[in-house]
């Protein structure tokens, strides 16, 4: 429900191990999805990314890499961390593609992860140092 969604962002918002934020086409302002940073652990300066672009029409146009590509560099650059990971579904073809195109690096399987649909589901797991992200993005800006 939308009282709901409310809470959620407020919950989000209120804490300080999570940051979330919304996607919006540049071009009409549209809103399509969200994407953030969870378990933020500002001693190991470590976080997961998390995204979704919700309706098909606006999936595989590139606004998941560029959100992505926007949100390492508020990691890195202003929340201060040196490592992100993430956990994707080994049948997600489209987000493998962007997760790999940004420049993340598989490090790990997760063998029967996560319970879905009744049944357990492997995840693969990637990850992106600050220093790589440097390289491939330049500093700061």
């Amino acid at each position: 429900s939308l009282e709901e969604e409310e809470r959620w962002y407020d919950e989000m918002a209120a804490s300080e191990a999570h940051e979330v934020f919304e996607i919006h086409v540049a071009d009409d302002g549209r809103y399509i999805g969200n994407i953030g940073l969870d378990g933020i652990d500002r001693k190991h300066r470590t976080a997961e990314l998390g995204i979704m672009v919700g309706a098909k029409p606006d999936q595989g146009r590139g606004y998941g890499r560029d959100a992505i590509v926007a949100l390492l560099r508020h990691a890195f650059d202003t929340v201060g961390l040196h490592r992100v990971s993430l956990r994707c579904h080994p049948d997600n073809a489209r987000g493998l593609a962007a997760y790999r195109a940004v420049g993340f690096i598989e490090v790990g399987h997760e063998r029967e992860a996560v319970f879905v649909n009744g049944a357990f589901q492997d995840h693969l797991v990637f990850d992106m140092l600050e220093d790589e992200f440097r390289a491939r993005y330049g500093q700061a800006g």
